[in-house]
């Protein structure tokens, strides 16, 4: 039986129900928007209804009046993607009653990338992305991993973490909350219907159009699984699917608002025009990714590079969703050059301070993978605050560029 993991998202989201007048949490399928909307609704007392619901769905489409004159607010409706017109009777309602915290919303798509739809609730309401579980999470740790790194408080980070064999088995499993405890075996069964669903079910809340080329997606998903932690070509993606780079970008676009892959935008202050900006791309789950890969325990033991790489997408889920529940502001970037020198992530906050952050699976830091903090600090030293390098050593230590501390973090640490 799994235990009952706290999800550390609830507070903001309480908060925010005390605070504004619609509060919308939106993240893939299966990441616990419904167990935790619907714990929040009893504690209270708030009526909790679902567009999944076919009736009930049915009603608000075709009457939307008679639906509110049935369902007053308070209330908490799932997939409100499913009735996107309801969103305009939202608007409404809340514009004659500025009353706090009379809708929780959720949904599987993100609906508010619409640009009629994000107008339609423009100033009316906060939006949360609820993740798979995070590794404090699922310790049950109270600390916010970003907070920490960013005032160098290292007290709480354990530097012993679990042992390889725990890592290997969550990184292949992933953390999605169904399977996060069952097998890498079991886990990829799971994902196989997951995939499914997503790609021909899900897919059609996005978009009215006949999407002629839908057929790819699948292959499209394995190709840039094949990507994940490197700078996204679309143009390579374009020419192993016989299809136009514009074309590729609109679906991986779809793909983003199913919240299965994310971008991430580099670091462009002070930084030559010459250097191009393109993202790098990360899935949502280190087990989605072991599943389009059908990569297996021995095959990630033997092969370092594969390790590194989705070592790289654990990391950057585990900072996006601690930026997620911060209460300070936070915006994550990598960092480029024009001599091809990276650091994996650079997160800056509200006072464009910085913190870097390299993610290295080997036990022993050399100065070849330093290079890319040198690179950045000949830049930036004034912003930085502290600079990390996440590795597989056993102990929190630091060496020294520019005779400036960079602190090494094991990366069992992060599970």
């Amino acid at each position: 039986m799994n235990k009952i993991i706290h999800r550390h998202i609830e507070k903001n989201i309480l908060e925010a129900t005390r605070n504004f007048r619609v509060t919308y949490i939106d993240g893939a399928r299966q990441t616990g928007k419904t167990t935790l909307i619907k714990q929040i609704g009893l504690k209270h007392n708030l009526r909790y209804l679902t567009f999944d619901n076919e009736n009930l769905r049915a009603l608000a489409k075709n009457s939307p009046d008679l639906f509110f004159e049935l369902n007053s607010p308070p209330l908490i409706i799932d997939e409100v993607q499913k009735v996107p017109e309801i969103l305009e009777q939202i608007k409404i309602h809340v514009d004659n009653n500025t009353e706090a915290g009379q809708f929780i919303l959720t949904g599987s798509v993100d609906i508010l990338k619409s640009q009629k739809i994000k107008e339609t609730l423009a100033g009316r309401l906060v939006q949360y992305e609820l993740y798979p579980f995070s590794f404090t999470e699922i310790k049950n740790f109270d600390f916010n991993i970003i907070d920490l790194l960013f005032c160098r408080d290292l007290k709480k980070i354990n530097a012993n973490g679990n042992n390889e064999k725990v890592i290997i088995s969550r990184i292949l499993t992933g953390l999605f909350p169904e399977i996060y405890q069952k097998t890498p075996e079991l886990a990829k069964k799971w994902f196989k219907s997951y995939i499914d669903a997503r790609i021909k079910k899900d897919i059609y809340d996005l978009t009215d159009k006949n999407l002629r080329k839908i057929n790819i997606l699948p292959e499209l998903i394995k190709v840039l699984a094949n990507q994940t932690s490197n700078l996204l070509n679309y143009d390579n993606i374009a020419n192993k699917l016989n299809i136009s780079p514009n074309t590729a970008k609109h679906y991986i676009s779809l793909l983003e608002s199913l919240f299965l892959v994310k971008k991430l935008k580099p670091y462009s202050k002070n930084i030559a025009k010459t250097v191009k900006k393109t993202p790098k791309i990360y899935f949502i789950d280190t087990g989605l990714v072991s599943y389009l890969l059908k990569i297996t325990e021995d095959k990630l033991l033997r092969d370092r590079q594969l390790f590194g790489k989705l070592l790289e997408n654990y990391i950057f889920l585990e900072l996006q969703k601690h930026i997620s529940i911060s209460n300070n502001e936070y915006e994550l970037y990598y960092f480029r050059d024009n001599k091809k020198q990276e650091i994996d992530f650079i997160i800056e906050n509200n006072e464009s301070k910085t913190i870097a952050i390299e993610v290295k699976s080997a036990s022993r830091i050399t100065d070849d993978d330093l290079k890319g903090i040198k690179s950045f600090l000949s830049k930036n030293d004034d912003k930085l605050s502290a600079m990390y390098v996440i590795y597989g050593g056993k102990e929190i230590s630091a060496v020294s560029v520019h005779n400036k501390p960079v602190i090494l973090l094991p990366y069992a640490s992060f599970f």
